[in-house]
């Protein structure tokens, strides 16, 4: 649930099953009186939605139009979705608003060209077979998420205005990774591991600081350790975490 930008309402996500026992989920709206009104309709589900900063908007990740997850953004004053990014066959991981509603960061990982829905109608086509999967990592496949191979979630900002995207992580990623905005919207900062072998070696997640064109740099003498709910403080100054120093160190806010 995301309460909106001036507390009236609150944005949820509701999942039911269909008559076709298909699990499918749609955005709703709940005022203060507790009236419900629902925002997205269709045989296409439609989640992860968030306000825009001004509270006139909600994106939200869809296929409804190519069976390609997408972002849309749709404005409370009434109309269609609009579809704002065109991301070849992939997965959406979080994303995030930028605070003066010009940009949108997302996480995206795009399916390798083997295993994409139009190379599976082509093999059928021709009666060829299913490729061998080749894994040369641990980190793999997830419950849930399937088998995913060498492919990693890149971090991404998308205009809102003209659409157009581009990738600002300067490499691909192992495991988990968080990101907030700056409160000027000039960079993200962002939690990930600066582990040489992320499946083997200690946790050693460190802050990064990325701008819109990709420039990275280290946050210096943070210790070592998990480090997950990154969160800027409106004035930009400070940054909260949740994260653990040592084996001996409990969790805790940082």
């Amino acid at each position: 649930p995301q309460i909106s930008p001036d507390g009236t309402r609150i944005l949820f996500g509701k999942k039911h099953i269909t008559a076709k026992n298909k699990y499918l989920n749609h955005l709703y709206l709940v005022d203060q009186e507790g009236s419900t009104s629902q925002l997205t309709q269709g045989e296409s589900g439609s989640s992860s939605g968030r306000w825009s900063p001004d509270g006139k908007q909600v994106s939200f990740v869809s296929s409804r139009l190519d069976e390609i997850g997408q972002i849309f953004i749709l404005s409370l004053d009434g109309g269609e979705a609009r579809k704002l990014t065109s991301l070849p066959e992939g997965s959406i991981g979080a994303y995030d608003w930028s605070p003066d509603g010009k940009w949108i960061a997302f996480t995206f990982r795009q399916t390798d060209a083997r295993w994409t829905k139009a190379a599976a109608k082509d093999r059928e086509a021709k009666g060829l077979s299913m490729p061998a999967r080749e894994i040369d990592t641990i980190w793999y496949r997830l419950d849930g998420d399937g088998y995913f191979l060498n492919e990693r979630h890149e971090l991404f900002v998308v205009n809102v205005a003209s659409g157009e995207h581009h990738r600002i992580s300067n490499d691909a990623w192992d495991g988990n990774y968080n990101f907030d905005w700056l409160a000027d919207s000039s960079a993200l900062i962002v939690a990930r591991s600066a582990a040489k072998n992320v499946a083997f070696d200690p946790p050693n997640d460190q802050l990064f600081r990325i701008d819109l064109k990709g420039i990275s740099t280290m946050l210096p003498g943070l210790p070592k350790g998990n480090k997950a709910s990154l969160q800027c403080s409106p004035d930009g100054k400070w940054f909260g975490y949740l994260g653990d120093v040592s084996d001996d160190d409990p969790w805790g806010v940082r």
